[in-house]
């Protein structure tokens, strides 16, 4: 299978509203600008808005379950131990501190990740630069955050969080979260991204974005597996 590059004009000059109107009927269009100018800043300025905004959302969510969560583990303790760790749980969980952990998180994850699927796309004999995939992982990132950002006005209007926080973690809970349709959405124009911009097959653009996800996946497995396995013994000792 030819790389979709020859399906798209790389000289055509998108404006916003095209670039909008394209991301979501015909990526692969959006994409091409990379080929020539694979500028990123002001999608991951865009990007990082968002995050802040979800963070501090987030935090007010999460701040009345977290008050009775700790109003249950610090009773019978002395009343200025309890005050100080009810104070450390304030501060660590305050809007500063969740938009700061949102905004590093941002980051890393984008150049730490870019540098993987660019390792990849390289395997797959991919011309691409790594400049590049970073400006095709942050286009590829806004379905991922929009999600995130409607999970979390919807956590502050019905005034719950999303997850119980005195539920364990399940393995169906990881599938879920993994087969999410913001996350099926990410997956599916990033293939199309790296295939554009590397100049390589769907098929193989896809196996890099699914090798990735699956080996993700399972970890997070694994990670369960481990929780629930201490779970059990825990009790026993």
């Amino acid at each position: 299978m030819e790389p979709i590059t020859n399906e798209i004009n790389q000289e055509i000059n998108l404006t916003f509203g095209e670039k909008l109107k394209y991301f979501f009927i015909k990526p692969g269009k959006v994409f091409a600008q990379f080929l020539e100018k694979p500028k990123y800043l002001g999608n991951m300025l865009v990007l990082a808005v968002i995050t802040c905004i979800t963070s501090v959302m987030g935090s007010i969510a999460a701040k009345g379950v977290m008050d009775e969560i700790l109003d249950k583990q610090t009773q019978g303790l002395d009343p200025a131990a309890a005050q100080m760790s009810k104070g450390i749980a304030n501060v660590m969980t305050s809007p500063a501190v969740a938009v700061i952990g949102g905004l590093v998180g941002l980051v890393v994850g984008i150049y730490v990740s870019s540098a993987i699927y660019f390792g990849l796309a390289k395997l797959f004999k991919g011309e691409g630069t790594y400049t590049q995939m970073v400006a095709v992982y942050v286009l590829a990132h806004y379905p991922l955050v929009i999600g995130k950002f409607i999970s979390t006005v919807y956590s502050v209007a019905v005034k719950k969080t999303i997850a119980d926080p005195n539920k364990a973690v399940g393995f169906g809970d990881v599938i879920i979260n993994a087969l999410n349709v913001f996350g099926i959405w990410r997956m599916v124009i990033f293939a199309i991204g790296i295939s554009v911009v590397f100049k390589i097959s769907k098929k193989k653009s896809a196996t890099i974005v699914i090798l990735i996800w699956a080996i993700g996946l399972i970890f997070s497995l694994i990670s369960v597996g481990f929780a629930q396995a201490m779970q059990n013994i825990v009790p026993a000792q």
